[in-house]
């Protein structure tokens, strides 16, 4: 079961991350902090990421975590919940692979991608559509709140110029929702 989550952290790494970076380089011959691999408008950014996580995201978080259909799927192994040492080396891979590979293609090459073509507004629209649709087979609440946050996160990777604070704010989601699930369940 664990093995099975590595692979797919792994896999979305080389191909949401590792093929664009290569696309960019050797295609595109684009520098990646065009494509929002730099630290951006640090002051906004990490305003945005401190006032935001503990006043909206923490407490829906904390919610999402006590229904029953997040429950069931969430942590993705629940082999992970029985041993802190295996659910902090599961969590630091699902956060080093998996959410690096997912920030940079749709916050990163796909956003900073299209912007210079259809503008900002729909260069969101546009990279919110597939990572809605991977949400999709989702609980529903989940699947509505990756709309809101795909806009969100798209807002801000715009205006600040970089991925890092998407990425934090949503590497936070799946950590934290996965924590207090771990931790409801030894109750």
């Amino acid at each position: 079961d664990i093995y099975r989550y590595a692979y797919h952290f792994l896999a979305t790494f080389i191909l949401l991350f590792l093929i664009p970076v290569i696309i960019v380089k050797l295609v595109f011959k684009e520098k990646l902090r065009d494509y929002g691999l730099r630290l951006g408008d640090k002051r906004y950014g990490l305003r945005f990421t401190i006032i935001t996580i503990p006043l909206i995201v923490t407490p829906i978080i904390f919610l999402g975590s006590r229904m029953p259909e997040i429950r069931a799927v969430y942590p993705l192994s629940k082999l992970v919940q029985d041993n802190i040492s295996i659910f902090l080396v599961y969590e630091f891979s699902y956060i080093l692979l998996y959410y690096v590979g997912w920030e940079f293609f749709f916050r990163g090459y796909m956003l900073f991608g299209l912007r210079e073509k259809f503008g900002d507004t729909y260069a969101i629209l546009l990279q919110l559509i597939p990572y809605c649709l991977l949400h999709f087979n989702k609980p529903e609440s989940e699947f509505v709140g990756s709309i809101v946050l795909g806009i969100v996160l798209g807002y801000l990777a715009l205006r600040t110029r970089s991925i890092l604070y998407p990425f934090i704010i949503h590497s936070y989601i799946g950590f934290f929702t996965d924590l207090f699930i771990t931790i409801a369940q030894k109750r």
